[in-house]
């Protein structure tokens, strides 16, 4: 048995032939390697978005909710502030009526204090012309003339 010894252009061809092997699976390798990379991408966005949904799910429903309080109290707080208006027109209007009999009273206080009180003589007695009733009055008991009756 004869050893056959490799000659250079055996090795030569296998040496091409194994670098072009090598090449050719380092390619392939690449390929699946984006490829792998690709589905585990979509396999990591599906499995975040299914937590997210059954984490966000919850807070929608308590925004939904809090939703519906925000609007029920606005339209309460329009309703008050509707309300509120109402009430200061007639508080303004009450003010001036207030304000109104207040200066009466105080001229009817300051007129009582211009009047004067002759004992003797009942109330209303005076009739609808109480100068003139004075003025007989005091003619009548200081029994004046008619020089001094004012008229």
């Amino acid at each position: 048995m004869a050893t056959r010894s490799m000659s250079e252009h055996e090795a030569s061809a296998t040496s091409e032939g194994s670098s072009s092997l090598l090449a050719s699976m380092r390619e392939m390798m690449e390929e699946k390697r984006g490829d792998i990379i690709e589905i585990f991408k979509t396999i990591v966005a599906y499995v975040v978005k299914r937590e997210d949904m059954g984490t966000l799910a919850p807070l929608e429903n308590k925004i939904t909710l809090f939703a519906s309080v925000i609007s029920n109290v606005e339209e309460a707080a329009n309703d008050h502030e509707q309300r509120l208006a109402s009430v200061q027109g007639s508080v303004d209007q009450l003010q001036g009526k207030v304000d109104f009999l207040s200066k009466k009273c105080e001229k009817e206080g300051r007129s009582g204090l211009n009047n004067i009180r002759i004992l003797g003589i009942a109330e209303g007695a005076r009739g609808p012309h109480p100068t003139e009733f004075v003025a007989g009055l005091l003619q009548n008991l200081l029994r004046l003339g008619a020089k001094y009756f004012v008229a």
